[in-house]
């Protein structure tokens, strides 16, 4: 958080001069004491809340018209700052608008970054990033704000319910910010896109709309014809293997498409634990489903690089 508050001051101020709202939302790392070392409002929260329920309690909060929601991970840029003060100097409170754009990775990628996140940075996204989201109260009011019932993906929930709405979702590259949270490990992948799954496994509804359950599924066939094939005959592992590596490679493919990767195999073995997250958040929903309790996995914690 303090890369966070660093960057806003560098750069947004004294150009603009917002009212900060900080969600300490169940932390136990200092959170509060650095927030009111640069004289934001404080909110805590003794339980952990999804993230959808955090933003909406900030957003109670808060006193203005234009609102932002940012994460404690992410740094703004020159760029963010001029065109944010842009917006504010020409929307008011009954603009229906809700914007931003995806992260960025960091200055110094790391293996997982360089393989996966800065390849997805060059495409245009679908939806705004909920900790880079800017949007006018009025909008936020007919949506009723996040949902906060979903463990993760209420951004996109949030996009999706706009549009239906006719209210505006606009993707401005402008508002550039860098996300130091990615992923910096495979081991974090998969844990990031277990929990990420999460949120899919929340409801059958949900479960079945869910494209990344359905590669989830076929993930998961794959290995188990590998495994019958060790017990029954070698020709079906021999498929089995050829169908996740094809698997993977589509996906590469599809996610990627024209945008240059510096190594397609490394790129392949990313997407791969990725998929192990997803069918791990899958096998999570169904014992869970199965048991009568929740599925739901608190976020992973990745930490940033050292300055």
């Amino acid at each position: 958080m303090p890369r966070l508050f660093s960057s806003l001051h560098h750069h947004l101020f004294p150009r603009l001069v917002p009212e900060i709202v900080v969600v300490v939302n169940g932390s136990t790392d200092g959170t509060c004491a650095v927030a009111r070392e640069y004289q934001c409002r404080v909110v805590v929260s003794d339980d952990p809340l999804h993230p959808g329920a955090a933003r909406n309690l900030g957003m109670e909060v808060a006193t203005g018209e234009l609102l932002v929601f940012l994460d404690a991970d992410v740094r703004v840029t020159g760029d963010w700052a001029r065109r944010l003060s842009w917006i504010a100097g020409r929307t008011d409170g009954s603009d229906r608008l809700l914007s931003g754009y995806r992260y960025f990775v960091p200055e110094h990628p790391g293996f997982v970054e360089r393989h996966w996140h800065e390849p997805l940075s060059r495409l245009e996204p679908r939806y705004v990033n909920g900790g880079n989201l800017l949007a006018t109260r009025t909008a936020m009011r007919i949506l009723s704000g996040f949902d906060p019932t979903l463990v993760s993906s209420e951004d996109v929930d949030l996009c999706a319910r706009a549009r239906a709405n006719d209210i505006s979702v606009v993707l401005d590259k402008e508002l550039r910010t860098i996300h130091d949270g990615f992923p910096r490990t495979l081991t974090d992948v998969v844990r990031r896109e277990r929990w990420h799954g999460a949120g899919d496994a929340s409801s059958t509804r949900r479960l079945l709309n869910s494209r990344a359950t359905c590669l989830a599924t076929v993930f998961l066939g794959l290995h188990l014809m590998v495994l019958l094939g060790l017990a029954l005959h070698w020709v079906l592992t021999l498929v089995g293997i050829a169908g996740i590596a094809g698997l993977c490679t589509g996906i590469t493919w599809f996610r990627l498409r024209s945008q240059f990767v510096p190594s397609p195999v490394m790129t392949n073995v990313v997407f791969y634990c990725y998929l192990v997250g997803r069918s791990l958040a899958f096998i999570d929903g169904v014992l869970g489903a199965a048991g009568g309790r929740s599925s739901v996995r608190s976020q992973p914690a990745v930490q940033p690089p050292t300055p």
